[in-house]
């Protein structure tokens, strides 16, 4: 019985490191990648690093951009009443958190800025 749980620890063990021999080199291989990447051409290691950062920023400004139509469309006070029934059912992504982190990970602009926005050139055009 007691050869079984000293066995059973063992390959424990012996799971736990390989596993993290795995992630290790998983580890070395994407930072060796990016290192190689950043040799052969800096400015596109660069460039994709950017667009990861604005890609959030660039979602925002489209969700704006759509709006922006809409309302040309004629369909911004059925818009705004859309998004205030949202509200009232709690479907705002950011849910009272406003850090910065929320605002730049959440996957639409808040809803209250969108209003306000849509309201300020609905009454700007009458």
């Amino acid at each position: 019985m007691r050869f079984n749980s000293y066995l059973n620890v063992l390959v424990a063990l012996f799971a736990y490191i390989f596993i993290g021999g795995a992630y290790l080199m998983v580890a070395f291989g994407i930072i060796r990648l990016v290192l190689w990447a950043w040799e052969q051409s800096w400015v596109a290691v660069v460039i994709l690093f950017l667009a990861v950062i604005l890609g959030p920023v660039m979602k925002c400004q489209a969700e704006y951009r759509a709006d922006k139509t809409a309302l040309l469309l004629g369909y911004g006070p059925s818009l705004v009443d859309s998004f205030r029934e949202w509200q009232s059912s709690g479907f705002d992504d950011h849910g009272g958190r406003r850090g910065i982190r929320a605002v730049y990970l959440a996957s639409h602009p808040p809803l209250d800025t969108r209003i306000c926005r849509i309201e300020k050139r609905l009454f700007s055009r009458s």
